[in-house]
C-alpha cells in the first residue's frame, strides 16, 4: 500500500502552492481524507513524506496529486515513473483562483509552448493578472509560437463593439511587435507568429483557442463553462494520434502570410492615424485592405486578403 515518492519534488510543490507552512498542506489534505475515513494527517506526517523517511500511501499520493495539479506517476521516484503509461483521455481542470491557474500553468508551459487562436489578441499581451506566466514568457530563451487567422486579426482592428478603445489596440500592438521582433538582442529566435488566410476553408468555419505541447503529446482548449471570480476552466486532451494531425495542420498544412511584423506594424499605423488624423472606418479598412496587398504580393489567389473581410466590408472593397 505504500510507494517511494520523489520527496524533493513534493518539497517544490508544496512551496509553490502552499507556501505558509507545513500545516496548511495537512488541514487540505485532512479535509480530503476525511472522505476515506481517516480523520486527520498532522505535520509530522506531512515533514517525513517531505524528506523521504517515509513513503506515501497510495490515498496520500492520490490527494497529493490532486492538491498539487499534478499526474500522480508525476509525484513517483524517477525509476518507477516509466512502468506508469498515462491513459488517453479528456480531463477537466478547473482553479479557485487567478494564482492557482498561473502556477499550473507556468509549470506546463515550462517548455515552451505553440498557441493556435481563432482569435485575437491571446491572453497574455493585455493582461498582467498571471506574473508568474508574465515572466517566463518574456524570457529571452522562452519558445513560443503564434498561429492567427487574419479574419480574427481584422476584427480586431476594426471592430466598432470591441472591448478595447482604439488606444489599448494600439498598446497590445505594440506588445507584440516589441515581443515578436526577430531583430531584438537576445531573442535567439524562439519566438515566431504566424498569420494565416482563412480563404482556402469554408466561410462558417471556425478555428478553436488551444495550446498544444507535442512533446507532452498534449493539447488545452478553453472549456464551454466559466467560473465567476474564480480561475480558468480548460479540458486537457490527451490523445497521440490527435496531437499529431494538430502538430501537422500547423507545421506543414497552413500556408503562412508573408511579413508578419509589416502586419502588425500596418495595423498599429492604422489605428493611430484614426486617432490623430480621425480617420473614417471606411478608409481606414481601404488604406490597410490596398497595403496588405501591397506587401504580401507574393500571393498567387487574389481572394487570400479579401475573404477575411466580413461581406459587407469585401462588397465595399470590390467597389471602384
Amino acid at each position: 500500500m505504500y510507494i517511494p515518492q520523489d520527496h524533493t519534488l513534493l518539497k517544490t510543490e508544496r512551496i509553490k502552492y502552499f507556501p505558509k507552512s507545513q500545516t496548511t498542506l495537512a488541514q487540505a489534505m485532512t479535509e480530503e481524507l476525511q472522505r476515506f475515513g481517516i480523520e486527520q494527517i498532522h505535520q509530522s506526517r506531512i515533514s517525513e513524506l517531505l524528506s523521504g523517511d517515509k513513503t506515501l500511501s497510495i490515498i496520500e499520493l492520490l490527494v497529493m496529486a490532486k492538491l498539487f495539479h499534478r499526474q500522480p506517476h508525476e509525484l513517483l521516484k524517477s525509476e518507477l515513473q516509466h512502468y506508469c503509461v498515462e491513459g488517453e483521455g479528456i480531463s477537466v481542470r478547473a482553479f479557485a483562483s487567478e494564482a492557482e491557474s498561473d502556477a499550473y500553468l507556468t509549470e506546463l508551459e515550462h517548455e515552451g509552448r505553440i498557441l493556435a487562436f481563432g482569435q485575437f489578441p491571446s491572453f497574455l499581451f493585455y493582461t498582467d493578472s498571471q506574473p508568474l506566466r508574465q515572466e517566463q514568457f518574456n524570457q529571452p530563451s522562452f519558445e513560443n509560437r503564434e498561429f492567427y487567422t487574419l479574419d480574427a486579426y481584422i476584427n480586431f482592428l476594426f471592430s466598432v463593439s470591441s472591448r478595447y478603445t482604439l488606444q489599448k489596440r494600439i498598446d497590445i500592438l505594440t506588445r507584440y511587435i516589441e515581443y515578436f521582433d526577430p531583430t531584438k538582442k537576445g531573442s535567439l529566435n524562439k519566438k515566431n507568429i504566424v498569420f494565416f488566410s482563412r480563404h482556402a476553408y469554408p466561410t462558417l468555419s471556425r478555428f478553436a483557442n488551444m495550446e498544444f505541447f507535442p512533446k507532452k503529446e498534449l493539447i488545452i482548449v478553453l472549456a464551454p463553462i466559466l467560473q465567476e471570480s474564480e480561475g480558468d476552466i480548460f479540458l486537457e486532451i490527451r490523445n497521440i494520434e490527435l496531437c499529431r494531425q494538430v502538430a501537422e495542420f500547423y507545421s506543414e498544412k497552413i500556408e503562412p502570410l508573408a511579413n508578419p511584423m509589416m502586419l502588425l506594424r500596418l495595423g498599429r499605423k492604422i489605428l493611430q492615424q484614426r486617432i490623430n488624423d480621425k480617420m473614417p472606418l471606411e478608409t481606414a479598412i481601404r488604406s490597410f485592405y490596398y497595403d496588405c496587398q501591397n506587401i504580401m504580393f507574393d500571393s498567387t489567389d487574389p481572394d487570400t486578403i479579401l475573404r477575411n473581410f466580413s461581406p459587407e466590408f469585401q462588397e465595399m472593397l470590390t467597389q471602384p
